[in-house]
């Protein structure tokens, strides 16, 4: 099947909006505190729902909007006038109908025909009632988990023992802040894919994105760097200048491959600097990155088995982070901080049980071909 030419505008934002949310994701990810960084970083899936109802064509303030926009003149008693009546009579039925359309056209290809609560709910954006209670209780976990970050940073009710850093306490709101860049991307990716409406080639579309990335994070890896210093109170952007970044690349790369000296390691930066287990990690990402994409392949049809392996690998990844933030002093918390993280996660582990029940309504198209020339115009003239 033919392909169509890469949009190369639209991919160069969707790599700025990318590059933006990884960059503040790992530069404030590395003063979170361990569970946070698995229940924040599900904030994407809440605000894509949120975000859906300024664009679905059936979404909360597209037709809020259509109707204030549509809605009839009245006189000055409020009275609509005569005139109007057939103006409002066939408005109020096109906007029934095409939203009826919609509405049918998705319970039918996506619903359970028997448990209603699956199909999607009118004037809510193709979301059913399952997606709407568990972005509630995605949103509920979020605020839940970001308690302690807000209290500490404005010093208010919550006792030393509690208390985060203002460093740790900024910087957690900041990685759950970089959600908001990831779900701008994520919409408008598919924005552009229904916009265009023909097929393109997945594996060039993640190249030149990936390639578009690289090319933005060394544009601006030079205000990037400055922000590792974020939260540590006035003169913040000194302790990482813009000079210094070739250095750090450099001794990053020797921390990778455990050549960089005690002597750097222990003194070279802000924050001590741990290569023991650089490298492990670093290919332990990239083959983690290579499992998820093959078992997406595989289980592209069998949503429900994938959502729960989401579901399952939430909860060990808390287990595996609580016990990492057990070992390291500087996430030590008292018994408030650590109640309402565990109960942060419960909410979150039921919220996305509920979420993930029903498939989202995927973004299609009628594919638009090219149109055929007329081969024998020339012989009938």
């Amino acid at each position: 099947m033919p392909t169509a030419a890469l949009p190369l505008a639209e991919i160069g934002l969707m790599a700025i909006l990318d590059t933006i949310y990884l960059l503040l994701g790992v530069i404030s990810g590395a003063h979170v505190p361990p569970v946070l960084t698995v229940i924040l970083i599900q904030t994407t899936i809440p605000l894509t729902a949120c975000f859906t109802q300024f664009f679905h064509p059936d979404g909360r303030c597209v037709v809020n909007c259509q109707n204030r926009r549509l809605s009839p003149a009245t006189n000055n008693d409020g009275v609509i006038s005569p005139e109007n009546y057939d103006r409002l009579d066939l408005t109020m039925q096109t906007n029934y109908l095409s939203v009826h359309t919609i509405s049918s056209c998705f319970s039918s290809m996506y619903s359970d025909p028997n448990n209603p609560n699956s199909a999607p709910v009118k004037g809510w954006g193709g979301l059913s009632r399952y997606h709407i209670a568990g972005t509630c209780l995605m949103f509920l976990a979020i605020f839940i988990g970001l308690i302690p970050a807000v209290l500490s940073l404005h010093h208010l009710f919550i006792t030393v023992l509690d208390a985060m850093p203002d460093r740790t306490a900024f910087n957690t709101i900041v990685f759950c802040f970089a959600a908001i860049p990831a779900t701008m991307s994520q919409l408008y990716k598919e924005h552009t894919l229904t916009r265009l409406r023909q097929p393109i080639d997945r594996d060039s579309l993640n190249m030149v994105l990936s390639i578009f990335q690289l090319v933005v994070a060394l544009c601006i890896s030079p205000i990037a760097y400055c922000l590792q210093g974020m939260g540590t109170g006035i003169g913040w952007e000194e302790l990482y200048p813009s000079k210094g970044m070739s250095t750090n690349f450099l001794n990053g790369l020797r921390c990778a491959l455990g050549s960089l000296d005690t002597d750097t390691m222990e003194h070279g930066y802000e924050e001590e600097a741990e290569c023991q287990y650089s490298a492990g990690l670093i290919l332990l990402h990239v083959l983690s990155i290579i499992m998820v994409g093959v078992a997406i392949d595989k289980l592209a049809m069998s949503t429900k088995i994938m959502y729960r392996g989401v579901s399952m690998g939430i909860i060990f990844a808390v287990i595996f982070m609580f016990w990492v933030q057990r070992q390291n002093e500087w996430v030590q918390y008292g018994p408030l901080v650590n109640c309402l993280h565990i109960l942060s996660t419960i909410v979150l582990i039921v919220g996305a049980e509920i979420y993930h029940r029903v498939s989202l309504v995927d973004a299609s198209f009628e594919t638009v071909y090219p149109e055929v020339e007329n081969f024998y115009e020339d012989d009938e003239k």
